[in-house]
């Protein structure tokens, strides 16, 4: 009788498991060729720079010194630092590839383009009630910015990541990312 308790309580195991890993994927959205700037109208891109900068998008997507929008900002956090994506057109390291949909999706449920989840380094929470209209404007503004390639660069995330994760405590981590996150928090 014990046995087919533990044998029950185990499938229910499994069975839950299996029923939230169903209810955090997500499929990925194929990527795009990047659009072009002159695409966009003209009102549209200005709405979206209005916006941009009302939501201080660049405090968070601009290392100090770096290019606008191209990532790299670290964020000291409880888990590591967290270094912030680059969202210019770049195919590569930016958003280029991604389409107006994938924005949204990111915007509004914190999915990047390739189904993985942006939370809790994308407060994703604070832009669900952005209208669509709105990141409509957000998009264009953003895929008219020149495209930067930046790699961005952690102690245990590797090179390339969207968002990276350094589990290395601050003290510990190579020389380069001690004085970056230094004069970032200084």
């Amino acid at each position: 009788m014990l046995k087919r308790i533990a044998i029950g309580f185990l499938g229910l195991c499994v069975l839950g498991a299996l029923g939230l890993l169903a209810l955090a994927w997500r499929s990925s959205i194929a990527p795009i060729d990047p659009p072009a700037a002159a695409g966009f109208p003209r009102e549209l891109i200005a709405k979206g720079e209005a916006l941009a900068g009302a939501g201080y998008c660049a405090t968070c997507h601009t290392a100090n010194g770096g290019a606008p929008y191209a990532g790299g900002y670290g964020m000291a956090t409880p888990f590591g630092v967290v270094y912030s994506t680059n969202i210019t057109p770049d195919p590569e390291t930016g958003i280029g590839r991604w389409s107006e949909a994938a924005f949204a999706r990111a915007m509004h449920e914190g999915v990047a383009r390739d189904g993985s989840h942006l939370f809790p380094a994308f407060p994703f929470d604070h832009f669900t009630t952005v209208t669509d209209e709105d990141v409509k404007a957000l998009y264009a503004y953003f895929m008219s910015r020149p495209p930067v390639v930046m790699f961005l660069l952690s102690c245990s995330s590797g090179v390339g990541q969207q968002f990276t994760f350094s589990t290395v405590p601050l003290g510990q981590c190579p020389d380069w990312t001690l004085k970056a996150n230094l004069s970032r928090v200084l």
